[in-house]
């Protein structure tokens, strides 16, 4: 089969009844399919296959059905991505007719591992493709991530150094944060000093 477009995520809304989701795009494993639950307060758990979920079996071009053990409940929001593992396990006889089913199941394969990595571009942090900066846009160590993130003069990430006394700090090169609280989520906003 030819891929036309790209096998975007899937999101059904709960409504504590329905356990039955149909998956739209063509799965080679079951494995490959993801589900994930986004609870009310934001919370998202990777549910577990065979143990939270069930599926039909691979291979359909049509798809398939998700079948969740408990079904998502209100306000809570089920998303399904296809997310095939970064391997190649087709293997094509020397000599002989071509096995074209085989190579076309190859190259669909390859085909959903890259909107896999599209979809996962598309959510990351990037810069314009204009812009001249060419040094490392490399994140510091782990250790060295405690803070919170800013850029320095070259736009290059570092982590800002926080402040503890009355709901303010230091991030370095003469900037400030101020802390926010919204419904109990903390917010740090960097800001220069100006108004």
């Amino acid at each position: 089969m030819t891929i036309s477009t790209a096998p975007a995520p899937l999101s059904f809304d709960g409504d504590d009844n329905t356990d039955d989701f149909a998956i739209t795009w063509k799965y080679f494993a079951k494995a490959d399919v993801v589900a994930t639950l986004r609870g009310t307060g934001d919370s998202e758990t990777t549910q577990v296959l065979d143990t939270d979920f069930t599926l039909t079996a691979a291979g359909d071009d049509s798809g398939g059905t998700l079948h969740m053990n408990t079904p998502p409940a209100t306000g809570e929001t089920l998303v399904v991505t296809l997310e095939p593992a970064s391997v190649q396990e087709t293997s094509l006889p020397l000599g002989g007719a071509l096995p074209s089913a085989d190579v076309e199941a190859a190259l669909d394969r390859l085909a959903q591992l890259a909107a896999k990595l599209e979809s996962l571009l598309d959510r990351a942090l990037t810069i314009p493709r204009t812009d001249t900066e060419v040094g490392s846009m490399e994140l510091p160590i782990d250790a060295n991530r405690v803070g919170f993130l800013e850029f320095d003069s070259n736009g290059d990430p570092t982590i800002a150094a926080a402040g503890t006394t009355g709901g303010t700090g230091s991030a370095g090169s003469g900037k400030q944060y101020v802390t926010l609280s919204i419904g109990g989520t903390v917010y740090k906003l960097l800001h220069d000093g100006t108004v």
